[in-house]
């Protein structure tokens, strides 16, 4: 085998690699784990992008990608609902303790977007 098919291999079986821990860990996430990751990781960016447009972030494209990640976010956070009804899940209403710690800093840093 050439250094290219040598080369070639490597990838795929590292690709491999990560492919199966990355399903093996999502496997391991309950619907209801699932579900409170995905809604407190959405609400999060809802929130941070609400702070941004709030304190009057001064660039037109950070307006508009802030606006954009709202709406993104929300209609995710509905069809989330949707979905997860259907197997009796809850979806959390408010910020888990790690995303609710990442915001803090950020209401503090009015005037630097």
């Amino acid at each position: 085998m050439g250094r290219t098919g040598r080369s070639i291999r490597k990838t795929v079986l590292t690709t491999a690699g990560f492919l199966f821990v990355a399903t093996a860990a999502m496997a391991q996430s309950s619907p209801a784990a699932f579900t409170g990751k995905a809604a407190s990781g959405g609400m999060f960016e809802i929130q941070s992008s609400e702070m941004i447009l709030k304190d009057g972030a001064s660039d037109p494209k950070v307006k508009e990608f802030a606006t954009q990640m709202i709406a993104d976010h929300t209609k995710a956070a509905a069809d989330l609902k949707v979905a997860v009804a259907k197997a009796g899940v809850t979806v959390p209403t408010t910020l888990a303790s790690k995303e609710a710690t990442k915001l803090q800093p950020l209401s503090a840093e009015k005037g630097h977007r």
